[in-house]
């Protein structure tokens, strides 16, 4: 993924994080001030990192995993067209063109 200009801290930073609270026995607040972020932020690091390893420190998708609203799959086949064919002919039958 591309670090976007806003991102206060990225992979090998967030690993920095770790490695100061972890091996440097740091406390979380201080290195929160330290790099600019909030303790909250260091203590999601940290459980990301005893998680998942490394691979908990990169960049995820701020996609839903789940959508509970969505359309039932049920719906939405009656909804699309069968063919391109069907949707010509619904197009031509409502959408005359102007002579």
């Amino acid at each position: 993924m591309n670090i976007h200009k806003n991102a206060r801290t990225t992979p090998w930073r967030r690993g920095q994080i770790v490695q100061r609270v972890l091996t440097q026995q740091e406390a979380p607040p201080a290195v929160a001030a330290a790099v600019g972020v909030s303790d909250r932020t260091v203590r999601k690091w940290l459980a990301r990192y005893a998680a998942e390893a490394g691979a908990g420190l990169a960049d995820r998708s701020c996609r839903p995993r789940r959508s509970p609203r969505a359309t039932p799959p049920l719906l939405v086949s009656w909804a699309e067209p069968e063919s391109s064919e069907e949707t010509n002919e619904v197009i031509c039958i409502t959408d005359p063109l102007p002579r």
